[in-house]
């Protein structure tokens, strides 16, 4: 019988298996996103855990190091499934980049001929520097957020995925800083069916905003009428900050992780079917009113009737494990809705992640690191089916 909740130490398999910055499933296999290894160490190792096999077994897990094919694929911040293909999400790799990796999931996973590579830049000098997107069905949209350690960006990008993945024509851009100079700075988006929401970060000079940018599918990608924006921190001073977001059908849920003081748990929601622009829309509850350890987030995902938010770290420096999640049929605003689990009380290792896949309704979480520039290869993986284990 498996635990609630197990590990797996990636680098049992290859010591470079470490440093993810995502998880992203295709059914089956589990894909780990690889951001860095070691200290400026920017890594394409890809690892990858087959849900048929043992979780603890060794021989369930592979690794394919796709800078062998193309010495510019490394560094992503997380990943994307279209039904087929595998994107790596392109960050650094020494430098600010946009070459996107893809890997068709039909081929063999250690054929450098099921891997091919885009660069963004070939579109738009401002086409690197990406962190995460989303896939609405058709289109990968790759949200903007830096191209150079000090300078922040606003450069959308989406990418048909019924044309030729080489073909620039099948690529479009749009400079969201031609509706407003602010709006740069984005830490993934989400898709609501008729919109596209891009999540606000930070801008230079350590500005954590909260100026949420939103697609209208229906309309033109490079038309400005097809895009809006509006400022959170209008509505709760502290709507900032955040880094990832999911949908249910109705409320947008956005993960806080910084609101420029410190490491925060206030989730902000947003009713889909009412105005962006008024108060009414909006709500936002602190979870650090359930535990005062539960903030600090780095990604969210919807799993049936629940929200889980990633941990990543709860001040400077200080790393967390504590998972936090919400029963979407309780009321948004009543703390007995929301429950914790710190997988660190298994394993003192357990900490640092960010983002995660759910498959055959166990969650895995993905490490990045335990200390700064201390990467880790420690996979968590919680039975969701073992409701006990939440407080």
């Amino acid at each position: 019988m498996t635990q609630a909740v197990e590990f797996f130490d990636s680098t049992a398999v290859d010591q470079g298996s470490q440093g993810f910055s995502g998880a992203v499933s295709d059914g089956r296999y589990l894909y780990f996103v690889p951001m860095a290894n070691g200290p400026g160490r920017f890594s394409g190792q890809v690892t990858r855990y087959d849900s048929h096999g043992d979780f603890q077994d060794p021989t369930s897990w592979t690794v394919f190091d796709t800078a062998v094919v193309n010495s510019a694929s490394r560094g992503f911040a997380n990943g994307l499934f279209d039904g087929r293909y595998l994107y790596m999400i392109p960050y650094h790799n020494d430098q600010h980049h946009g070459q996107v990796t893809r890997y068709d999931t039909r081929g063999e996973f250690d054929s450098p001929a099921s891997w091919d590579f885009f660069d963004v830049q070939i579109l738009i000098d401002t086409g690197r520097g990406f962190v995460s997107g989303c896939f609405d069905g058709r289109y990968l949209y790759l949200t903007p957020y830096q191209i150079s350690w000090t300078l922040y960006n606003g450069t959308m990008v989406r990418y048909d995925t019924t044309r030729d993945f080489a073909d620039r024509d099948s690529w479009e851009v749009f400079d969201s800083t031609s509706l407003s100079s602010m709006s740069c700075g984005f830490h993934s988006a989400v898709d609501t069916r008729d919109f596209i929401y891009f999540v606000p970060f930070v801008r230079a000079q350590r500005d954590y905003h909260g100026l949420l940018v939103r697609f209208r599918r229906s309309g033109g990608f490079a038309d400005p009428n097809s895009w809006e924006m509006v400022d959170i921190k209008g509505f709760n001073p502290r709507g900032c900050g955040f880094i990832g977001g999911c949908f249910d059908s109705q409320y947008l849920y956005l993960a806080p992780y910084f609101d420029g003081k410190g490491r925060f748990g206030q989730v902000a929601r947003y009713d889909n079917l009412q105005p962006l622009n008024e108060d009414a829309s909006w709500q936002f509850f602190d979870t650090e009113l359930v535990h005062s350890e539960s903030r600090g987030f780095f990604g969210t995902l919807l799993h049936n009737e629940f929200i889980y938010f990633i941990p990543h770290c709860k001040a400077e420096g200080i790393y967390n494990g504590q998972i936090t999640r919400y029963d979407r049929r309780e009321s948004f605003m009543s703390p007995s809705a929301w429950s914790v689990l710190d997988t660190a009380a298994y394993h003192p290792m357990s900490k640092g992640y960010i983002g995660g896949a759910v498959i055959n309704n166990y969650l895995y979480m993905a490490p990045y690191e335990t200390a700064p520039a201390a990467h880790s290869g420690l996979i968590a993986r919680i039975d969701l089916a073992v409701r006990t284990v939440w407080k």
